[in-house]
């Protein structure tokens, strides 16, 4: 790189393609860095938003017609910030021409880099662990993006395949254990077209991907297969009419292919049909009798012809009722079962481009001529209202954009902003227009909101584009806040398009107090970020929701959707498997009616923030959903049914690996829980991670036993304040079996439980600093410690661990480590005014802070524990038994000159108010010296002009007595 002046320019990646494509931006600031909070990658799925983990950059300087830099690798941290191991600045002149990929080149994916745009792909037999190649090219420079950054705007090179299998006819009974993809090109090469041009920038439309003329066609015979197997079957029986999406999918190159039409005895052994087909393998039994027809593993042929194209995702939905093909015999094709001689082909659909034709769709509101329109009615006939466009921002509406009609389509005029038109009395009202610029600032009102009004007719056929016949496609068209507001709506038109934009229907119909009909269909398959955020919030008539087909959820993109509508009752399902950062938060807060949700939310793969807080505050809810992710992401189900006071028990929860705060307050408040003493979270293998269930059931206050955790992998703070304040909890797990403890992981875990009865036995033998600091403060109720067998020890371990414990009698018999850390037990029993004895202390080195505060306030206690120590350190007995007003005996075996040691330029005492509040009775002190007074400081100190007092050494009114050892 030339030594030239530079500036700073930082990469934010703000998304990445997946079926529609999203931007990611190089801005300036800093170093380079990507910033986004995404999930992991996983196998066998298309890239998104949410799941790319790192990439690879080269950087091509125009100026020195040479490279920048060369293959920089950008990855994902803990913090969710994308940097490279270096970092790179903008050159001052000249421009930079960027080239990235994702994932990285290697042997394990099968992707070999030959260039920064150019790459050999074959796909791994395995579909599991097939990948998906992502490519981005944009130039920059610093005159022009020093101030807006650089877009790069990954998109697919390759196809997303999915089977589906239905079953039309009732005479048999299916189940599939597999599925194969046979006959396809196994290798090529991607090389990007330079002649491309902007082929990054956000105003393009979704559907540009790259042609297939970019993949090279290797001459492959087309004899490669992809096969998935199934360790449990699925069962197609003849309920099963629309379709049912088999495990896996496959991601493939981009081709061509011709389908078989006979078998081929030269062919080799895994292509033995002469080209494409599918094949399902099944076992086929008698629906009415249970017979087998066709024994288990065999492989049924449907032949296709395979054109792929990159960035597609196929749908092939096989019919099973015919059974298929044979995969082997002699010249045509023999069908696998010799009754039925018709063979139902594939059925194939492209998504998302393809429109869903959802039957459950509104119907549109179409005027002679094919206009579409909207039409506004009052609900009572003889009602009249008025409505207008209100421009909250002052700005001029463009009259050509929206007409209005009262004669039904004949004639049409301009609508201008802040213009009333009456209607009803038996006429309604039409609305129109052509990439009308409506919402956010400029949207619709009425002028009596006690006249209800009904809207039909659909928003984007009728606003986007009247004369266009279906428009599927809002594109860079988007109506937020259409409806802000319009408390008099009760019922609202339809929502038919398929592809979506940014917060196209943010804040729709927000504040429609009186909106009883919603839309019956959300017919789109992928969701952008925001498209649905706040869109029915405060609703509080909306009894019913949408039907929502998404299968693809960006981010934030149901964030508030049915926020605080109080009559909703019934949640809609939610099949997305593909989830965005925040993706469904708060979908149903303060959904007080809210009763009967989805059995399951089925998506495996979480992304952060993304179930955070969806049913907080839906006080009805009874039953939750099973959330069958086996991996959580930062904070995915935080708060998600908090304070949802009727739930009765948890969900089921699958995850074996945490992440950061997953659980955190998960069902906190839930005062409805009582006994949870079958139910574990997680399993013996589950991996916590920072912050994972911490708080996850504060302020339950009627739970009286506590789940189970199994886990033997602690995070830093996973338990943290789990208990907290479940006023009525009497019994905690039976053990905690984790061995090795990390920073913080019980701290204050049942901090104010005065009912819990004893203390939970723990099996840990290794403690992190702070692990179990102030773990059972103020647990009134707690008699009986149960026993600690820790013997490494770290910095405030076990700090004020029973605080304020004032019901505790009996503590363990043997705090067990000989050798101590910095305040590991400070203030360990503080308060505890029922202890009545002290566990055995055998420790003889002693660490700052360790002992102090141990026993303050412990005034039912008579005898000290032995301390056996020689020396002493800073602070080691501070106020160790200060106000044990019945203390009697200590035996300290101490040897040191002096209690008194410096600090900087101040002096302290080891044994600082050590007895404190002891000394107004008799008793007994026991000392290891009998004849050196000299070695015990008198009862002051006086240094230069100081004087340290030392009182709280041996009380005055003690018999001081000398033992040998």
């Amino acid at each position: 790189m030339k030594n030239r002046s530079i500036l700073i320019v930082t990469a934010l990646l703000m998304a990445v393609s997946c079926s529609n494509d999203e931007i990611m931006h190089l801005q300036q600031g800093a170093p380079i860095e990507f910033r986004a909070v995404m999930n992991r990658q996983t196998k066998a799925t298309p890239f998104t938003a949410v799941n790319l983990t790192s990439f690879n950059v080269t950087a091509w300087d125009d100026e020195d017609d040479s490279y920048y830099y060369e293959q920089v690798d950008y990855t994902r941290g803990d913090d969710g910030s994308y940097t490279s191991d270096m970092d790179y600045y903008w050159p001052v002149t000249g421009s930079l021409v960027f080239y990235a990929y994702s994932p990285k080149a290697s042997a394990g994916n099968g992707i070999t880099r030959i260039s920064e745009k150019s790459f050999s792909v074959t796909p791994t037999a395995n579909v599991d662990d097939q990948v998906d190649l992502i490519f981005a090219k944009n130039s920059g420079s610093k005159a022009i993006n020093y101030g807006t950054g650089v877009e790069l705007n990954f998109r697919h090179t390759m196809a997303d395949i999915h089977i589906h299998v239905k079953n039309t006819e009732n005479k048999a009974d299916f189940n599939v254990t597999g599925w194969k993809i046979v006959g396809a090109d196994g290798t090529a090469v991607f090389t990007f077209n330079d002649t491309v041009t902007n082929t990054n920038t956000s105003a393009q439309n979704a559907a540009n991907t790259f042609d297939r003329d970019m993949w090279s066609d290797n001459d492959d015979d087309y004899s490669v297969s992809y096969v998935k197997t199934f360790t449990t079957g699925r069962d197609i029986n003849a309920s099963t009419t629309n379709g049912q999406a088999l495990d896996g999918s496959a991601i493939l190159i981009p081709q061509l292919s011709t389908k078989a039409t006979g078998y081929s005895g030269s062919a080799p052994s895994d292509n033995p049909l002469n080209g494409a087909y599918i094949a399902i393998q099944y076992e086929a039994t008698d629906a009415s009798t249970s017979s087998v027809m066709v024994p288990a593993g065999t492989w049924g042929c449907w032949p296709v012809t395979f054109d792929w194209k990159p960035g597609y995702r196929y749908n092939y939905t096989i019919d099973l009722a015919d059974f298929g093909y044979k995969e082997t015999g002699e010249d045509e094709l023999d069908p696998v079962y010799f009754d039925h001689t018709v063979i139902n082909f594939v059925e194939l659909s492209v998504d998302p481009w393809q429109p869903d034709n959802d039957e459950e769709a509104s119907l549109d509101v179409t005027l002679p001529g094919g206009v579409h329109a909207l039409r506004f009615r009052t609900v009572n006939p003889s009602d009249v209202n008025t409505l207008k466009i209100t421009d909250v921002n002052n700005y001029s509406h463009n009259s050509v954009d929206v007409e209005y009609s009262k004669d039904e389509g004949q004639t049409w005029t301009a609508l201008t902003t802040n213009t009333s038109i009456s209607f009803g009395a038996g006429t309604d009202l039409y609305i129109r227009g052509k990439y009308a610029r409506l919402g956010s600032s400029s949207h619709f009102s009425f002028g009596f909101n006690d006249v209800p009004v009904s809207c039909d007719g659909d928003v984007v056929w009728a606003l986007k584009d009247y004369s266009a016949p279906s428009i599927q496609d809002i594109n860079d068209t988007s109506f937020p806040q259409l409806f802000l507001n319009c408390r008099c709506l009760v019922s609202a038109p339809s929502l038919n398009a398929t592809r979506l934009s940014d917060a196209c229907y943010e804040q729709m119909f927000k504040g429609c107090t009186n909106l009883v009909t919603p839309p019956s269909v959300l017919p789109a398959t992928t969701l952008k970020a925001y498209c649905y955020s706040q869109m029915f919030e405060g609703c509080t008539s909306l009894a019913s929701a949408p039907v929502i087909k998404a299968d693809t959820v960006g981010i934030m993109s149901c964030n508030l959707m049915f926020s605080n509508c109080s009559s909703l009752t019934s949640a809609p399902e939610l099949n997305a498997m593909v989830l965005g950062e925040s993706g469904y938060s708060y979908m149903f807060n303060h959904c007080t009616g809210l009763t009967d949700v989805p059995d399951v939310l089925p998506a495996t793969v979480l992304a952060d923030g993304c179930y955070n807080n969806m049913f907080c505050y839906c006080t009805s809810l009874k039953t939750a959903p099973a959330i069958m992710a086996d991996v959580m992401a930062s904070d995915c189900c935080s708060g998600m049914f908090s304070n949802c006071s009727s739930l009765e028990t948890l969900p089921v929860m699958n995850a074996t690996t945490l992440a950061s705060s997953c659980y955190y307050m998960m069902f906190s408040g839930c005062t409805g829980l009582t006994d949870l003493s079958s139910f574990q979270i997680g399993t013996a293998s589950t991996v916590m991670a920072y912050n994972s269930c911490s708080n996850m059931l504060k302020d339950c206050d009627n739970l009286v036993k506590a789940p189970q955790l199994p886990s033997l992998t602690m995070a830093e703070g996973c338990y943290f304040h789990m208990f907290d304040g479940c006023d009525n909890l009497k019994e905690g797990p039976s053990v905690l079996p984790a061995t090795t403890l990390s920073r913080g992981c019980y701290s204050y875990m049942f901090n104010n439980c005065p009912a819990l009865e004893r203390s939970v036995p723990m099996s840990a033998t290794t403690v992190d600093e702070y692990s179990c600091l102030y773990m059972y403060t103020s647990c009134t109720g707690m008699k009986q410690a149960a026993e600690m067998p820790a013997m490494n020890l770290a910095e405030s371990c076990y700090e004020g661990m029973f605080y304020m414990c004032s019901g505790l009698e009996t503590p363990p018999s043997i705090l067990p480590a000989t050798t101590l850390t910095s305040s590991c037990y400070a203030s360990m029993f503080d308060g505890c005014s029922s202890l009545q004895s002290a566990p055995v202390l055998p420790a003889t080195t002693l660490a700052s802070g360790c002992y102090s505060r141990m026993f303050k306030g412990c005034g039912s206690l008579e005898a000290a524990p032995v301390l056996p120590a020689r020396h002493l350190v800073a602070r080691c007995y501070t106020e160790m038994f200060r106000d044990c007003s019945n203390l009697n005996y200590v035996k300290a075996l101490f040897e040191d000159e002096s209690l008194i040691y410096q600090e900087g330029s101040s002096w302290y005492v080891y044994t600082d108010n050590w007895l404190y509040g002891a000394d107004l009775n008799s008793g007994t002190f026991v000392r290891i010296y009998k004849d050196d007074e000299s070695k015990y400081p008198p009862s002051q100190v006086t240094d230069g002009d100081c004087t340290y007092f030392t009182t709280s050494y041996i009380p005055s009114t003690w018999t001081i007595l000398t033992a040998t050892e």
